[in-house]
């Protein structure tokens, strides 16, 4: 099945399990700046997003958001990735898979 999962605000399920909780992970990726989580300091969108122009931004923050979901959430497979600039700032969306296993 394919989910959206997006960088909008949400309330943490410290519950999750399975397949909710690799939803909630990649999600929480995708939220996340570089440099933000002091024991994993590569994870999350690079700050040169901001300093790009808005089409070059947009594309920045599409690669980063699928490297990040590639290494560090190995149980998505990102479909596809959408992102834009908007009034209350980026916008990041994966349309992603949870592999079996």
């Amino acid at each position: 099945m394919i989910w959206r999962v997006t960088n909008e605000p949400f309330e943490i399920d410290w519950n999750a399990r399975g397949e909710r909780r690799a939803l909630q992970q990649a999600a929480n990726i995708l939220r996340m700046w570089r440099n933000e989580a002091p024991y994993l300091r590569n994870v999350g969108i690079a700050a040169r997003v901001h300093d790009a122009n808005a089409e070059t931004g947009v594309a920045l923050a599409m690669t980063e958001a699928a490297r990040n979901l590639a290494d560090y959430a190995p149980n998505i497979e990102v479909k596809n990735i959408f992102a834009e600039n908007r009034p209350a700032g980026l916008y990041i969306a994966a349309d992603v898979e949870v592999k079996a296993g």
